[in-house]
C-alpha cells in the first residue's frame, strides 16, 4: 500500500533566504515496515494545497514513479 503525504522542509535559496516549504513523500507500508519511496521537495509553502494534492495521489492509486511528472503538472496548472 502506498500513502503520499506532506513533508514540512525548512528550506534556503540565496534569492530567497529560509523559508518553510511543503514537499510530498509515499510511503510504502507493509506489516511492521514503513519505507520512503519517492519525494518531491518543495512542492508548494501552502500546507492546505500540498494535503489536498497527497489526497488524490493516496486515494487515485498513484505510481510512485508518477508522482513527479503529477507535482510537475500540477504546477503548472497553478
Amino acid at each position: 500500500m502506498i500513502v503520499y503525504l506532506p513533508r514540512k522542509q525548512n528550506l534556503y535559496r540565496r534569492e530567497l533566504g529560509r523559508y518553510q516549504s511543503y514537499g510530498i513523500a509515499a510511503y510504502r507500508i507493509a506489516v511492521g515496515k514503513i519505507q520512503t519511496v519517492a519525494f518531491v521537495e518543495d512542492v508548494s509553502v501552502q500546507w492546505r494545497a500540498v494535503w489536498k494534492l497527497s489526497l488524490a495521489g493516496s486515494f487515485g492509486k498513484l505510481d510512485p514513479r508518477q508522482l513527479r511528472d503529477v507535482v510537475e503538472d500540477w504546477i503548472g496548472s497553478c
